[in-house]
């Protein structure tokens, strides 16, 4: 007797990393750094594709994240998560005056992360430096 094989589906995404994407959503829309930290590992990697920034453990993240959401004006909407085993993405408008340029702009961007024991281990962001609006 010959069996078919069961079809597997999309694997279900652990209740803890789905947590971990909406404690960040929480975190990135109430513009919580302190929130957002405490999501990391100790030894987290984040790294911006665009300007190549790295920042590695959660002090240098932290220093970073407490910058970025005190920025005047600074916002983010739009924000969507994704998951999947060991993974998850966040698709995001940030809102804000850049200090470079000191303009105000929306940056419309992603993050990637890749999660361990309900921690974000590492974190790369993808956006347009240079494109505005959403």
């Amino acid at each position: 007797m010959t069996t078919s094989p069961t079809p597997s589906g999309p694997k279900e995404a652990p209740p803890a990393a789905l947590e971990v994407l909406r404690r960040a959503k929480r975190a990135l829309e109430a513009l919580d750094a302190d929130a957002m930290v405490e999501l990391y590992a100790t030894d987290a990697l984040f790294s911006d594709a665009s300007s190549g920034q790295v920042c590695r453990g959660t002090e240098e993240i932290g220093s970073m994240l407490r910058e970025l959401l005190a920025a005047p004006g600074a916002a983010f909407s739009d924000i969507v998560i994704r998951q999947g085993e060991g993974w998850g993405a966040i698709e995001w408008v940030w809102h804000g005056t850049a200090k470079a340029k000191g303009e105000r702009s929306s940056i419309r961007g992603a993050s990637v992360l890749e999660l361990q024991g309900g921690k974000i281990v590492r974190e790369t962001i993808y956006y347009n430096p240079g494109a505005t609006g959403p």
